[in-house]
């Protein structure tokens, strides 16, 4: 009997937890780990970025790991046809 009144109370449980969460997203609440960079850093990692400076020395300059840099690249909107091309030309001189 006791293991049913548990599982009832555990489903009373995460139905409050999600109603607060509903709410709490509905008031504009961000979850989830902060951003290490600001939006005005963002920025302009992107555009030394696309001037061609590495992901290491950007991210050296925030003090924050490469892979900090390369997914902030990588979710980056198209940037068009003569960055990718740019990008290709780069990728083959490094081969």
């Amino acid at each position: 009997m006791r293991y049913h009144l548990a599982e009832f109370e555990r489903e009373l449980i995460r139905a409050r937890t999600g109603e607060g969460r509903t709410r709490a997203k509905a008031r504009g609440v961000r979850f989830g780990r902060p951003s290490k960079l600001t939006a005005h850093q963002r920025q302009e990692a992107l555009r030394r970025l696309a001037q061609g400076e590495t992901q290491a020395d950007v991210a050296r300059t925030y003090n924050v790991n490469a892979t900090t840099i390369g997914r902030l690249e990588a979710a980056a909107p198209f940037r068009g046809a003569e960055s990718e091309a740019a990008g290709r030309a780069a990728a083959a001189q490094v081969i």
